[in-house]
């Protein structure tokens, strides 16, 4: 069993996931064990992946973020959890921040990350689940996401009522995630306008139209396209810290 896994979705963009790889291939462990779990539901690609502590799942389309997230938890063997979305940074002591602050917890949602859209980088004051940790097998056991509806939203709800959680607001030198806008669309579970499957049949129109998809095997080769943890840190030299609310 690992200490903690990293659970990945993807569908038709490899050029993220290689980023999202090499997030966790920069990962400093201390002694923990870890796994990047990706799910590919692409079935017009093959995901494969030779970097340490990976395991590519590839399967047909499902047509609901949270059922895809309810399948990933089952793969998983970590104690703990932490939802690695492809299009997003980690930067390297997340796993070890997450493991620190998750002792004696069933849950941690930082309440602060970095944002990162049309060249613009700021700190960003805004709970996101997909930047924190949880307890896995609570969440398996509680029923994890409700289908149909927000995963992250759904998967925080099984926690929160047992208020056995941590929210902390890192300050901008200690937030270890960059949150990421995308230019293909949101990939998410359901919302009040539109259901689960209309949201995920629109994602996945935009990804396969996009310009730079490839159908066939895929070998990720992990990569950052920028030094991010420069970035955050000419960003706090500059004072660009401030919150987006």
């Amino acid at each position: 069993m690992m200490d903690v896994s990293c659970l990945c979705m993807t569908h038709g963009r490899p050029w993220h996931l290689a980023e999202a790889v090499e997030s966790f291939r920069r990962q400093r462990l201390d002694g923990l064990t870890a796994e990047l779990v990706i799910l590919n539901d692409c079935p017009e690609q093959e995901i494969v992946c030779d970097v340490p502590g990976v395991v590519v799942f590839n399967g047909d389309w499902i047509a609901d973020l949270s059922a895809k997230t309810n399948m990933v938890l089952a793969l998983a063997s970590g104690t703990y959890a932490c939802l690695w979305d492809d299009d997003d940074i980690s930067l390297p002591d997340r796993i070890v921040d997450g493991v620190t602050r998750m002792a004696g917890t069933l849950a941690y949602r930082p309440t602060l990350c970095w944002s990162w859209g049309c060249g613009v980088i700021r700190h960003m004051g805004e709970p996101l689940f997909c930047s924190g940790m949880f307890d896995r097998q609570h969440a398996v056991d509680s029923g994890g996401c409700i289908v149909g509806e927000w995963n992250d939203k759904t998967l925080w709800d099984r926690f929160w009522p047992t208020r056995n959680v941590v929210q902390y607001e890192p300050k901008p030198h200690e937030a270890q995630y960059i949150y990421r806008w995308d230019g293909i669309g949101w990939h998410e579970s359901g919302s009040g306008e539109q259901d689960a499957g209309v949201r995920a049949a629109a994602f996945r129109k935009a990804a396969l139209g996009d310009s730079k998809f490839v159908p066939g095997r895929i070998d990720v080769r992990p990569v950052w396209k920028q030094d991010y943890v420069g970035m955050i840190r000419t960003a706090i030299e500059q004072g660009k810290g401030g919150l987006r609310r």
